[in-house]
């Protein structure tokens, strides 16, 4: 009954009166005092930085903008071959209701020298709810990956096996384009090689997200907005890299015209990964004996992808839009792993090599349709989001092990397994403004996810000459997972610049799972209330300061609660929890920002509180043998500060940077300071020429049960910009004075002592080269807010090659 009854209050809807509005007229003209015609105006909440109304000069320049609700904008003019205007602090009141604007001037992007700073935007913006990084002018992604990109994002860390995490937390829920994607949802690492950077536009980082957002992920989420052009006309553009670690190419041709504009995108590309890595485990129970393992290969990778958006303005009231975005991936890889086991006294008890050819395949497709309802207010709005979305991963490998020093194979086993993840989701969200200053939001959500895994295991019969297979080493099984939600959100800014933000969410989750090898079952079904808050404060003369509170859900995956025992490494086994309980964490943050000409600085206080902490625990048992599963913990406590900044010098030239230090105590059993930052410099010699370099470095990770290594990564670009800044080419290196970047780690418990080595051959070279073609027209038309569906509930797990990840 609870369940029902919070669901009806949070998406019931209703109607109230409507408001006094106001008027913004002006007209653009360039330094000649020529007029301006068919430029583009575009007017924005200055506190929430969404648009509320578009609109495009007649050919004498002017423009008009009516029914504007009373508030704070900020005014943008627009156009081709021109520097952007910004128009700050317009005010519409009741006292206020008519602004004309009669001397907006545009510069001439030919009377340029140099650069300009002011005005421009900046790599690194703090929006009311969230920090974005604009990637797409860092010259450094050119030619690289999704993953170089999100290395830079504020805030977020990304490892060199493409773990994602945010302040040391990988709960991460990764979106695009604020909807969830098949490809993330499967297997993240691979996604991020399989997503090209230049077709980045901005990533957006929400630490703590409103109730307004699906409450899976507790450390946040991760924004990717792609590039896509919305000016009337035929227009798109065509890049392409070639590199000795990854190359790609691909193009985006868009569409519009009138009332129908259509967006299509395609490409495709390979990367290559050369990987070793050392192992040395001392076993102390029962007797002490001891583990050497070198594993050295390489990994050869290819992908494609392609998407198509089309909208419709159906009427002056009602739009509606589709999207298809399909992905296609993968890759070959060939390892050598040697083992040495041997006594206290380094008598050999076993020595083997297990050479190993696996083929990894994935085919995702994600289909949108949204519909919205347009009103007079712009801040009025309802719309309503489907998507369906489907994943299929085939993972094959064969091995063959042999006695060292010698070449005769008296082992061989090889597996393949298909997993389909289909997952259907449904959201509608209203907007209803109470006043001038107050808003409220109601909306629900359903996500419906269903998986099927078959994994197969043969073992070769050197007396039959043929695979055998091995029912007891197979892994079948069907998982469901059903979360229904509803969501309230009150906001109000009042004059006085002080902004609140209250929200209450209702989730209830249902789990099925079969695991049909182990004969085990799963039934789990929960609600969780998640309530938040945000309070924020503006002063003229010394910046912002805000306040925040959010609860935050991680629902264990698969991986983490498949029973199934992988035994690909026969001295290091794995196997899941089907017991797991989610995680429910507490994230209170106290943040100060201030953004004066040319410099801006955030620091941001936080703690962030788990229960039922999930995580893994290694042991060793008598015959040497690993065995890694999973638990809930008591708690997690980290507190920490992040900080991030830029400004300019030498006029033309600028630096960002961005740390994070943070505390943390892992249920008293181990705990320690963490720190990651980066630094981002920029210089624009003149019109054509530019440079830009990165560094990142990650310090040591406190683990459960030990730590694993730092690491330091570094890039260079430099750019020729051709064709009138329609397009250019940027030569790019990555760490290009170091072949291999060493990666340490340790682990001590009762019964072992592990230290391993990473060695990561990321050395490369690319030359990217990118171009913008077609003709843009400008159409009169009230542009509108984009839907998002927020998804993509899962803790993600590692590839066990035992199943579904």
């Amino acid at each position: 009954m609870i369940r029902t009854t919070l669901l009806i209050i949070f998406c019931c809807s209703f109607s109230l009166l409507g408001l006094a509005q106001g008027k913004i007229t002006g007209q653009i003209k360039d330094t000649k005092g020529q007029n301006v015609g068919f430029a583009t105006i575009i007017l924005q909440d200055k506190t929430t930085q969404k648009v509320v109304q578009g609109n495009t000069t007649n050919e004498e320049g002017k423009f008009t903008l009516e029914n504007v609700p009373n508030g704070f904008y900020k005014l943008t003019a627009r156009f081709v071959g021109y520097t952007d205007k910004i128009v700050d602090s317009l005010t519409i009141s009741d006292t206020q209701k008519e602004i004309t604007l009669s001397n907006i001037t545009l510069k001439d992007d030919s009377e340029i020298k140099g650069i300009e700073v002011v005005g421009q935007k900046d790599l690194l913006e703090e929006l009311p709810d969230r920090i974005v990084y604009n990637a797409e002018k860092d010259l450094t992604n050119a030619g690289g990956t999704a993953a170089d990109v999100l290395r830079k994002a504020p805030m977020v860390s990304v490892d060199l096996d493409n773990n994602v995490q945010i302040r040391g937390n990988s709960n991460v829920k990764i979106l695009v384009n604020g909807k969830p994607s098949a490809m993330m949802a499967n297997n993240v690492g691979e996604a991020l090689r399989q997503f090209p950077a230049d077709m980045i536009k901005k990533v957006e980082v929400i630490t703590n997200p409103s109730a307004k957002y699906e409450a899976e992920g507790t450390a946040g989420i991760i924004n990717i907005i792609t590039k896509k052009k919305t000016l009337e006309g035929v227009n798109g553009s065509i890049f392409s890299a070639a590199g000795t670690r990854n190359s790609n190419l691909f193009t985006n041709l868009n569409i519009k015209r009138k009332k129908i504009g259509t967006s299509l995108s395609f490409g495709g590309g390979a990367w290559y990964a050369p990987f070793r890595s050392e192992t040395n485990r001392d076993n102390l129970l029962p007797n002490l004996s001891f583990l050497n393992q070198d594993n050295d290969g390489n990994n050869l990778g290819f992908w494609g992808n392609g998407n198509w958006n089309t909208e419709f303005d159906l009427s002056s009231k009602h739009a509606f839009s589709t999207n298809v975005r399909f992905s296609r991936g993968g890759y070959m890889s060939n390892s050598i792993l040697s083992t040495n086991f041997a006594d206290q006294n380094l008598n050999p008890l076993q020595q083997f090599a297990r050479d190993t050819d696996q083929t990894y395949n994935n085919g995702n497709t994600d289909v949108t349709a949204d519909y919205t309802r347009i009103f007079k207010d712009s801040r009025k709005d309802w719309s309503v989001i489907a998507q369906y979305s489907r994943g299929i991963n085939n993972n094959r490998y064969e091995l063959l092990q042999n006695p060292a020093n010698s070449t005769i194979v008296d082992y061989q086993e090889r597996n393949r397994n298909e997993a389909i993840n289909q997952e259907w989701s449904f959201q509608t969200d209203f907007t209803q403004p109470l006043d001038s200053s107050k808003t409220l939001e109601l909306g629900a959500r359903a996500t419906l996810r269903n998986v099927n895994s078959d994994f197969r295991l043969d073992l070769f019969d050197f007396n039959e000459n043929n695979y055998i297979n091995q029912p007891n080493l197979s892994n079948i099984f069907e998982y469901q997972q059903n979360v229904m939600a509803g969501y309230t959100v009150f906001s109000w800014n009042t004059k006085k610049k002080l902004g609140i933000k209250a929200g209450l969410r209702y989730e209830m989750t249902d789990i099925n799972g079969d695991f049909k090898s182990s004969d085990t079952t799963i039934n789990q079904n929960y609600d969780n209330l998640i309530p938040s808050l945000a309070i924020s404060k503006s002063f003229d003369k010394i910046g912002q300061f805000k306040i925040s509170y959010s609860r935050r859900i991680q629902r264990p995956f698969i991986f983490y609660l498949n029973p199934y025992v992988n035994f690909v490494d026969n001295k290091n086994i794995s196997f899941g929890n089907p017991n797991l309980r989610p995680e429910l964490t507490n994230n209170f943050e106290l943040g100060y920002s201030v953004f004066k000409k040319n410099t801006s600085f955030n620091t941001t206080l936080y703690w962030r509180n788990t229960n039922d902490v999930i995580s893994s625990i290694r042991s060793v048992d008598a015959n040497g043998i690993s065995s890694t599963t999973f638990d809930n913990f008591a708690t997690n406590n980290s507190y920490g500060v992040s900080v991030f900044g830029g400004f300019q010098f030498l006029k033309n030239g600028r630096i960002n940077s961005n740390l994070n230090v943070y505390y943390v105590n892992l249920n008293n059993q181990n705990e320690g300071w963490m720190y990651n930052g980066n630094v981002n410099i920029s210089y624009k010699f003149n019109k054509n020429f530019s440079l830009q370099s990165f560094s990142i470095i990650n310090s040591p990770r406190v683990e459960l049960q030990g730590i694993s290594g730092t690491w330091f990564y570094y890039n260079l670009g430099l750019r020729r910009a051709l064709f009138k800044e329609k397009g250019g080419i940027t030569l790019g290196l990555d760490n290009p004075f170091a072949n291999a970047m060493v990666i340490r780690s340790k682990f001590n418990t009762d019964s072992f002592q592990s230290n391993s080595t990473v060695y990561q051959y990321n050395r490369g070279i690319r030359v990217s080269f990118n171009y913008n073609f077609g003709k843009i027209q400008n159409e009169q038309r009230k542009p509108r807010k984009k839907k998002t569906l927020n998804n993509d509930d899962i803790k993600q797990g590692e590839d066990g090659n035992g199943g579904q990840k």
